[in-house]
């Protein structure tokens, strides 16, 4: 079971030299770090971002190649919506692979112009709506990434999601929200849906500028 945060010395962890300590030490608790140095970058705090594209090329190569496809997307989410892109290479690296939410992701980000060189995924002159694929051929039509029709049961419907140019993968909205001084860092909630009444159970802001944090609670 992953440890609350409640549960530790917040003061003594939110040192960026310390998030990036726990990233490759203990990957379990990689969504609220990567959460929460989104959030610092959105507010215009000062970032280590060299730090930061060293760490997370180590984990995602280190995660690609032991198929934790949950450390790579985290660490690939981080790198593009601080705006640190990818390299040639890494994206070449990600797009072999099968997962469909990688490949997702890496679509959305080559049309939202946060990568600068577009992923090879071969997804083919027709795009399945019945297979693993069918999550990243959906993203891919609707953002203008493939031109392919689609192919399967549910053809049609897929089709009218296109049509409405249904956005999955939103990196802006994200940034934009958590630009609020009211928002948290991290959803108190396990599905991310916040409560609109503010509870007083947030965590104690650590020693420092924090200024501009929210710092949310895990109801696991």
């Amino acid at each position: 079971m992953r440890p609350r945060l409640t549960e530790v010395r917040i003061g003594n962890l939110l040192s960026e030299q310390n998030l990036q300590r726990i990233v490759q030490k203990h990957p379990h608790a990689i969504d609220y770090a990567c959460l929460l140095v989104a959030k610092r970058f959105a507010i215009g705090k000062a970032v280590d971002l060299a730090g930061w594209s060293e760490v997370a090329d180590i984990v995602i190569k280190r995660a690609l190649a032991l198929s934790h496809d949950h450390e790579v997307l985290w660490m690939a989410w981080l790198r593009v919506v601080m705006g640190l892109g990818l390299s040639p290479t890494m994206i070449d690296e990600l797009s072999r692979s099968r997962n469909a939410h990688i490949r997702s992701f890496l679509v959305q980000a080559s049309v939202d112009g946060r990568i600068n060189r577009k992923p090879k995924l071969a997804l083919g002159p027709a795009l399945s709506t019945v297979d693993s694929s069918w999550l990243v051929n959906l993203v891919a039509r609707s953002q203008a990434f493939s031109k392919a029709s689609f192919s399967g049961h549910y053809a049609d419907e897929f089709e009218h999601l296109a049509k409405r140019k249904i956005r999955l993968i939103d990196f802006d909205a994200h940034l934009t929200a958590i630009k609020k001084a009211n928002s948290r860092a991290i959803s108190r909630t396990r599905y991310g849906y916040d409560d609109e009444v503010e509870d007083d159970d947030d965590f104690a802001a650590p020693p420092g500028d924090w200024s501009g944090f929210n710092f949310g609670d895990d109801d696991d």
